[in-house]
Parts: C-alpha cells; sequence; structure tokens
C-alpha cells in the first residue's frame, strides 16, 4: 500500500523549503509503506494592478509593453520554479527515493489556495511544508501578509506538516539556495 505527500517547495528553493526536503527524504527510507511525493513550486501571481487600467511609467506603450513585460517575468519565473524542482528531487534522490515516485508540479496563482486545489486533485494523505522560525523580520512580514502556512491549515482537505527549519541552520547560507 503506498500513501501520497505533496511537498510545497518555494520557488526560490529556500532553506526551510530544502530541510522540510531533507526529511521527507530520510521519512521515506525509514517508512513501511511506499510513499509517493508530489513535488509542487507554486509561482506567486502578479498584482495585475499596475498592468490593467492604472497610471503606469509605461505611457502609452502600456498596452503593447505591459504583456510582453508580463510574459517574460512569468517565463523567468517558470525557468526559476523548474530549478526549484529539480534541486528538490536531486535532494530526494540523495535520500534514496526513486525518480518514479516522485510527481513535479508547477503552478501559477495564490500559494495556499493552489497547494490545497493540488492536494484535491492529487489525493494526497499529507501536505509538507518549510517553515521559518519566529525571527523580528517573519513576525514583521507575518503581519502584514498573513500566514502561508494559516491559510494552508483552513484550506487544506488533509493534515498540514510544518517542518521548521533548526534554529542553528538560520544564520547560516544554506548551500541549496544557489540555483
Amino acid at each position: 500500500m503506498s500513501i501520497r505527500w505533496l511537498l510545497a517547495v518555494d520557488i526560490h528553493c529556500s532553506a526551510p523549503a530544502i530541510h522540510a526536503v531533507q526529511a521527507v527524504g530520510k521519512l521515506s527510507q525509514h517508512s513501511t509503506q511506499e510513499i509517493e511525493i508530489v513535488l509542487l513550486t507554486v509561482i506567486p501571481v502578479v498584482k495585475q494592478t499596475l498592468l490593467a487600467g492604472t497610471p503606469s511609467f509605461l505611457g502609452d506603450y502600456e498596452s503593447v509593453a505591459a504583456p510582453r513585460l508580463l510574459e517574460d517575468l512569468l517565463n523567468a519565473q517558470h525557468t526559476q520554479a523548474e530549478q526549484a524542482l529539480d534541486v528538490a528531487c536531486s535532494v530526494l534522490e540523495a535520500c534514496r527515493v526513486p525518480a518514479a515516485r516522485i510527481k513535479r508540479v508547477v503552478r501559477l496563482g495564490w500559494p495556499a489556495d493552489e497547494i490545497a486545489h493540488i492536494a484535491r486533485k492529487e489525493g494526497v494523505q499529507r501536505i509538507i511544508i518549510g517553515h521559518h522560525r519566529a525571527t523580528f523580520y517573519h513576525n514583521i512580514r507575518r503581519w502584514f501578509a498573513g500566514s502561508l502556512s494559516l491559510y494552508l491549515q483552513a484550506l487544506a482537505p488533509c493534515p498540514v506538516t510544518s517542518i521548521a527549519l533548526p534554529a542553528d541552520v538560520m544564520t547560516q547560507t544554506h548551500r541549496y539556495t544557489e540555483v
């Protein structure tokens, strides 16, 4: 009997995301059940208010330049998302997770919504995300932007496991962040 987990990796392949990938790789080595992993990276949506009907620095060229700029941005972000998945796959394969048990998915949208949508669609039993420990910067960001993990817990069709980056690793530059 196999189980399916969704492992969300941010587009920047952050240290907490890689730590979560390593933890899942280690857990899969010790599992008595076969674990299938859905690796997901979500390209965050661009705020379209700058592109649709508001004054911009592009002036008369907005109707031509804005779609091209958006297309270039999305292409660059898609490439970055694929690179993040390449790194995550490499980490899992180093933990002896066969490539055949890893499914790669790239989506465009709001991260919590897309993670919950793919979890439903793929029929996963657990969602796993990396988590920054509470620092002053992250507390300020959460106050303004909210918390992905809290939104995800409200939307998710299954349990959400948040794996925190160890405190001693937080101060170091993680070797996988350079993609």
